[in-house]
């Protein structure tokens, strides 16, 4: 990861990013973000997109994997819990293999949060999502 002011920047960007998802468990939209922060999910007039969940757990992970030597250990758990926020909201959704990218990236984030952070029904849950995309 380079330069460390741009190592900087990129975790207030993550750290940024990761405070404007839906943590309130009782929401319907808990783990999902908003398109933008002047549009938070509690006010949004448009419908909510839950593929966020999806495509934010992705990049998550990548950055949560790849890069944990660089990881400020303040923030790896504020990551994790990110992630696994996003991973329930994708389980609680539950898209069937019809809409073919948000159920590989949504089974791709489940299954891999599952086993990183072991939680039993979730990975449960994503190899029997996977079994059903095979």
């Amino acid at each position: 990861m380079g330069d460390k002011q741009y190592q900087k920047r990129a975790f207030d960007i993550i750290e940024k990013t990761i405070s404007l998802q839906d943590t309130v468990k009782s929401s319907p939209t808990c783990g999902v973000w908003p398109y933008y922060m002047e549009e938070p999910l509690a006010t949004k007039k448009s419908p909510v997109d839950y593929n966020w969940a999806d495509f934010n757990g992705v990049s998550l992970l990548d950055i949560y994997m790849d890069h944990q030597a660089e990881i400020p250990e303040r923030l790896k758990p504020v990551i994790q819990k990110s992630i696994i926020l996003a991973s329930r909201s994708i389980q609680k959704r539950n898209v069937g293999p019809g809409y073919t990218n948000i159920a590989i990236m949504g089974t791709y984030v489940t299954y891999l949060t599952a086993h990183l952070f072991s939680i039993p029904d979730m990975k449960e849950y994503a190899e029997k999502r996977l079994k059903k995309i095979l």
